[in-house]
């Protein structure tokens, strides 16, 4: 009587090459996700200045400009850095010029060594006019910073 003996498992050639697929895996997704996370840091920074840029259009809506001969009480600029995000280590508002300044902390990155910052500048035409003490109104903002590789898309030009 001869009985066939069927297989019951797997070689150790197939669990190498899954490991091997795996480990190829791997390599291409931590760097990837390392990006993301760093970038999602960077995107709670950038919303950390939302605040001030409502206030900021507000204020230029209704007075006409920023004021040149003292600075503005922007409430954004003192409560955002310390509640909105454990990422942002400062904000200020310029008074004459209206542009928002953002200092990140704690986002591990090369290009953030000292902490990146972010500039969120008004202009009030599709030229680029500087905001002044005559502007009506916010045409758009213009965000640029030191660390233009860990930015999300949102700060790659005008928003």
């Amino acid at each position: 009587m001869n009985i066939k003996q069927t297989q019951k498992g797997f070689t150790l050639i197939e669990l190498m090459i899954v490991i091997a697929i795996i480990g190829i895996l791997a390599a291409v997704a931590l760097p990837a996700y390392s990006d993301y996370t760093q970038r999602a840091k960077m995107s709670e920074v950038i919303l950390a200045g939302a605040g001030c840029r409502t206030e900021l259009t507000e204020h230029i809506s209704i007075n006409g400009g920023p004021s040149a001969s003292a600075a503005l009480d922007f409430t954004c600029a003192s409560a955002s850095a310390s509640s909105t995000s454990p990422y942002v280590k400062s904000v200020s508002v310029a008074a004459t010029t209206g542009i928002v300044t953002l200092t990140s902390q704690g986002i591990n990155s090369a290009a953030t060594a000292g902490g990146a910052v972010v500039t969120l500048t008004p202009t009030t035409n599709a030229a680029g006019a500087a905001v002044n003490t005559t502007a009506s109104a916010i045409y758009a903002w213009t965000c640029t910073s030191n660390a233009p590789a860990i930015m999300p898309s949102t700060c790659k030009g005008t928003t």
